[in-house]
């Protein structure tokens, strides 16, 4: 099938910025930049990548949990690297299996996969 990314962001030049990157790199038709809820949704994803500081990870957990389906990967990046563990910890306890972290220049980014 085609894909289709939808990509959010709540502050408005966040949005400008991406949907120009979407069009300097050709793919207006494929990617959708929008301000809304998670909690709005309501589709399943093969894949979430979240760029967010840890409160946020952690309060929006359950509707990553709830919008990924089986086997779908989640990318979570934004916390400092002493938080990995309370992000991997709580995306585990939801049903995520980790994957993999990483980090640099004292920022962390954990990988999972939806079981």
């Amino acid at each position: 099938g085609q894909m289709r990314v939808l990509g959010l962001d709540v502050e408005s030049i966040s949005r400008k910025e991406a949907r120009g990157n979407v069009a300097r790199n050709g793919l207006t038709g494929a990617v959708i930049i929008a301000d809304l809820e998670l909690g709005r949704l309501r589709k399943e994803y093969d894949l979430v990548f979240a760029n967010l500081r840890l409160p946020s990870l952690m309060s929006l957990s359950s509707d990553v949990g709830r919008l990924a389906r089986k086997t779908c990967g989640v990318i979570l990046s934004g916390m400092k690297r002493e938080e990995l563990a309370v992000v991997r910890n709580r995306y585990v306890q939801i049903g995520f299996r980790f994957v993999r972290e990483e980090t640099e220049n004292g920022w962390g980014c954990v990988t999972a996969i939806r079981l």
